[in-house]
């Protein structure tokens, strides 16, 4: 776990070229992470890789963004520096403006897990009308998944438990399928020759396999990649690939602008209360994003 998190002091953090200066944070998502040594440096362990944060304050920036626009970004740790800061240094390309009319919390939630499940997308490279599934649906990645695959104009199969049934056809789901170890068999008896390919946000693993199509492809967000049985093919996303699309991260805004995604907050938790909202994450069940306020 990573509860022994405590708040602290570091140097300042300023911009250079091609970087920016973010401040002051206002808001930064919680994402898991591997375990924190008692030794990292407080707030800034390499737990936090992928956490994203916005922020009120920038400096200028090539594409379009002034001092003081409000804006958003997706922080990669470099050494011993991560997002949960009051001030973060980000390359240009990572910034993007924050959608308008979302509160400060809600938009903290979307630069990171938005960007997986659009890189999860590109590199399933699907066609309109063609059949997406997707497990986790009602979880951050799941959730982006369903709702982007929707406007790329496909058909989306989901699972959810019964509690979650409701939010997930909220989310555009075409057909809604009982989660669980079973999901396969369920989306075949919907569709018998199988999804065109899957996002696989509930970890499921070689479980999922058996509900792809011969020659589909599987999109996984934790480097998991199975035997490459009856031509499908494993996509191991990671999202710092995407860490300075900023095109991307625009387009994300535009589409929560549109209406067109949902952001999500779980609960909002005082930043020196880090350890708290870890232990919550890891006890699981979380629907929406925690996030930390500074």
């Amino acid at each position: 776990s990573c509860r022994t998190l405590k708040s602290g002091q570091v140097s300042s953090a300023y911009g250079s070229m091609g970087r920016r200066s973010i401040r002051p944070t206002r808001c930064c998502a919680v994402a898991p992470g591997p375990r924190c040594s008692e030794t990292s440096h407080p707030l800034m362990c390499r737990a936090w890789t992928r956490l994203v944060c916005w922020n009120r304050s920038a400096m200028a920036s090539r594409r379009n963004l002034q001092v003081g626009d409000h804006v958003m970004a997706i922080v990669v740790p470099e050494g011993s520096r991560g997002a949960y800061s009051e001030r973060v240094v980000v390359p240009a390309e990572s910034v993007a403006r924050v959608p308008v009319g979302a509160t400060d919390a809600e938009r903290a939630t979307l630069p990171m897990n938005g960007l997986t499940a659009r890189l999860a997308l590109d590199v399933l490279a699907l066609e309109r009308g063609q059949i997406l599934a997707v497990t986790g649906a009602a979880g951050a990645v799941g959730g982006y998944a369903v709702q982007l695959a929707k406007a790329d104009g496909l058909r989306v199969i989901a699972d959810a438990s019964q509690d979650d049934d409701q939010l997930v056809k909220e989310l555009g789901a075409d057909l809604v399928v009982r989660r669980g170890e079973k999901f396969s068999e369920r989306v075949r008896e919907a569709v018998p020759e199988g999804a065109d390919a899957l996002v696989d946000g509930a970890l499921l693993n070689d479980l999922v396999v058996a509900a792809v199509r011969d020659g589909g492809r599987i999109a996984t967000v934790r480097g998991f990649k199975g035997d490459e049985e009856r031509g499908i093919t494993f996509h191991p996303v990671l999202v710092w690939e995407y860490a300075r699309e900023q095109a991307k991260l625009d387009r994300l805004r535009r589409q929560v602008e549109d209406g067109q995604i949902m952001l999500r907050v779980a609960r909002t938790i005082p930043a020196e209360c880090a350890a708290e909202a870890h232990r919550i994450l890891e006890e699981g069940g979380t629907r929406g994003r925690l996030v930390l306020e500074f």
